[in-house]
């Protein structure tokens, strides 16, 4: 019910003020101070730049290991990469670790409808599930 914008405040997801959630919503930021300007800071510095890092790094490699040009000890090293960035992200959303949900709501932000983009649907959906995601496949098929 709260998200968060990339300069780390928190808004209620639910835009009707009238709603019971929006103003569960706005009760629990405005009751744990979660608008705090120094926490506000702390999720923009130290989740959201980490986040974004991450994903750049998987939507990098990814491209790069579905290139068919590589030569092997290239890929392996690209594929190290890309699984060591999706093992982090995966750390980053999942429910005990320490400021899930802003990790969870700025990787939201970069849902597309370009396939190459499903793993951050995967992603996300297993981190509700506490389970391991899909990985994602070279064009081959092989699982990274």
């Amino acid at each position: 019910m709260i998200a968060f914008e990339i300069d780390g405040r928190p808004f209620p997801t639910i835009s009707d003020s009238a709603d019971t959630r929006y103003r569960r919503a706005a009760t629990s930021i405005e009751l744990y101070h979660l608008d705090h300007s120094s926490l506000n800071d702390w999720r923009r510095n130290e989740v959201y730049k980490k986040i974004r890092k991450y994903v750049n790094m998987v939507y990098k490699y990814q491209k790069l290991c579905a290139c068919d040009i590589l030569d092997r000890a290239v890929y392996k090293e690209y594929r190290v990469i890309l699984k060591d960035s999706l093992a982090e992200l995966r750390k980053m959303i999942a429910p005990d670790a320490g400021y899930s949900s802003a990790a969870r709501a700025y990787l939201k932000m970069y849902r597309q409808d370009d396939p190459a983009w499903a793993w951050v649907d995967q992603m996300l959906t297993s981190a509700q599930r506490n389970s391991k995601p899909v990985l994602l496949k070279r064009e081959t098929g092989s699982d990274f």
